[in-house]
């Protein structure tokens, strides 16, 4: 997409902007996705919340890059403050939303809910779910280290998205920025085969459904925080549970206990994308 809340690289969308009868409460709902996170395996079980009805829109995936920021500008990946950033960026633009998905490493990071069409190409908004791949990748490869590891991330997520909505893979459900015919950009980069990627998610096997682990009780999450050296702000908005803004989606509250449980793995999850 090129968008970066950090440089004045602007490019030019019309879809979905800011009306006058709108209201600010409105636009600020518009990205209700920033702060949630998923695995690849945890993205499918988050898929099955949603019902069908809800994803009829889209029939397909387009690809971005991130462009700035580069994978050597986020060596460790994106946080969730980043995420917020373009968020803020976008609402600067008038924007009603942005993309979808960012994928990194091995992070799938929500701004855009699913059920909606987002604003990431104009040609492809009204139909395609968007994805954006962390890197640079007019000159950054795609083929191995970080660069692949990225890909492989948004490739599984593109492929939980399709067989969620029943989509067959093909070139019509995957699609690159650069085959806008409204754009002379070489997003998502001109390294990267749209051949090669159909090729890689024709191998690539669906995430297993995530498997159970341990629930722990909330009050002792202070203690793993603590031995992690990492911050603990637990709070509630909008109904749900949230660890340093990342939605702990496991959490119930047992009234025999009288205490709050969410599973062990998504607990340290939300902890390890802030190290």
């Amino acid at each position: 997409m090129h968008a970066s809340p950090n440089v004045g690289r602007t490019g030019k969308q019309t879809q979905h902007r800011v009306t006058s009868g709108e209201t600010a409460l409105n636009l600020k709902t518009m990205f209700n996705n920033v702060g949630k996170v998923w695995t690849p395996d945890t993205f499918r079980d988050y898929l099955t919340t949603i019902p069908l009805t809800a994803l009829r829109w889209f029939r397909g995936v387009c690809f971005h890059h991130t462009w700035f920021p580069s994978l050597s500008d986020r060596p460790n990946g994106f946080k969730a403050n980043h995420i917020a950033n373009m968020r803020d960026f976008y609402r600067t633009k008038d924007w009603r939303s942005g993309p979808h998905l960012y994928a990194d490493d091995d992070q799938l990071w929500g701004m855009s809910e699913l059920q909606e069409r987002g604003v990431h190409a104009v040609g492809f908004n009204a139909g395609y779910v968007g994805i954006e791949v962390l890197g640079n990748f007019d000159v950054e490869s795609p083929y191995a280290g970080r660069g692949n590891a990225c890909w492989t991330t948004a490739m599984l997520g593109a492929l939980c998205l399709l067989d969620r909505a029943a989509i067959p893979l093909s070139p019509m459900s995957i699609m690159f920025h650069r085959e806008d015919p409204s754009t002379t950009k070489t997003c998502p980069g001109q390294l990267v085969k749209k051949e090669w990627v159909l090729q890689q998610m024709q191998t690539l096997d669906l995430p297993l459904r995530d498997t159970p682990t341990p629930a722990r009780d909330l009050k002792m999450v202070s203690a793993i925080c603590r031995a992690n050296q990492v911050p603990c702000n637990l709070n509630v908005v909008g109904g749900q549970i949230k660890l340093n803004g990342v939605v702990l989606y496991t959490a119930v509250y047992d009234r025999l206990a009288e205490a709050t449980f969410a599973d062990l793995k998504e607990i340290e999850h939300a902890i390890s994308h802030i190290k």
